[in-house]
């Protein structure tokens, strides 16, 4: 949370009240107006220099009648006071060390620690690294069915009724282990070539890692696989073309 509780203004001891420039209103107004920052003048209203909010737990310096401005607009409007929301950090500010601020997990970190965003005021997202990876962790599934509807269009319900009807193992190998953090689903790539959506209706089942990359490998070949089995039960390659012969070296 950013620790900023009095305007920025030099020599000014007044609480902030306009967050996206950190400062009172006195010298927020001077800013508009294109003039430089002057003192401000002592009012009856005003309360010493360096006062605290009276509100117990406010850490904020007092504005009027010794309540910082939160507290004093709760009372204004004939509210009870309550303790004050976050502050929020204008975005793009930088503390004294050059950080950045990640409002998720209330810490300032090298700007490194963010990812790049052009929509951004600086040019970084306002979320860090860290929480990023954190909040995709806890919502990789739905990330994932989300992507797997618009990918193959299977709906999540429909995806597990295939696997409950293949007995939640791998649909050639039988394995219970996916080789990877999910489970594959396997399509029939003549269905809809050239492109890696399909059309819902060519899927075949969901297999582990190992097999789908076996398949794609031998691009869905009978006779490539064949082969392989032909190789591994004879222990030597067995030449597709007896007719074609290696020219001698």
């Amino acid at each position: 949370m950013n620790d900023a509780t009095t305007c920025i203004a030099p020599n000014c001891e007044r609480g902030i009240r306009v967050y996206r420039e950190m400062l009172c209103n006195a010298h927020y107004q001077q800013k508009l107006a294109g003039k430089e920052f002057s003192p401000l003048r002592k009012t009856k209203r005003s309360p010493a220099e360096g006062a605290r909010c009276v509100f117990e737990g406010c850490k904020f310096l007092a504005s009027v009648r010794e309540l910082c401005a939160g507290h004093h607009y709760q009372q204004s409007r004939g509210q009870a006071l309550k303790p004050l929301g976050r502050r929020p950090v204008p975005a793009g500010s930088r503390n004294e060390n050059g950080e950045k601020y990640c409002a998720t997990c209330d810490t300032w970190k090298p700007p490194a620690r963010f990812a790049s965003s052009k929509g951004k005021p600086d040019g970084l997202q306002g979320r860090c690294r860290e929480c990023n990876a954190a909040i995709y962790r806890e919502n990789a599934e739905k990330v994932r069915d989300k992507m797997r509807e618009a990918r193959f269009g299977i709906t999540r319900e429909q995806f597990d009724a295939l696997f409950d009807a293949q007995g939640r193992v791998c649909a050639t190998c039988g394995t219970d282990d996916p080789g990877t953090s999910y489970w594959a689903v396997d399509h029939d790539h003549a269905c809809c070539p050239g492109s890696d959506n399909t059309c819902g209706k060519c899927i075949r089942g969901i297999l582990c890692r190992a097999c789908n990359h076996a398949l794609g490998n031998v691009r869905d070949n009978p006779e490539t696989l064949a082969r392989l089995i032909d190789y591994l039960k004879e222990g030597h390659v067995i030449i597709p073309n007896p007719t074609r012969t290696r020219s001698a070296r």
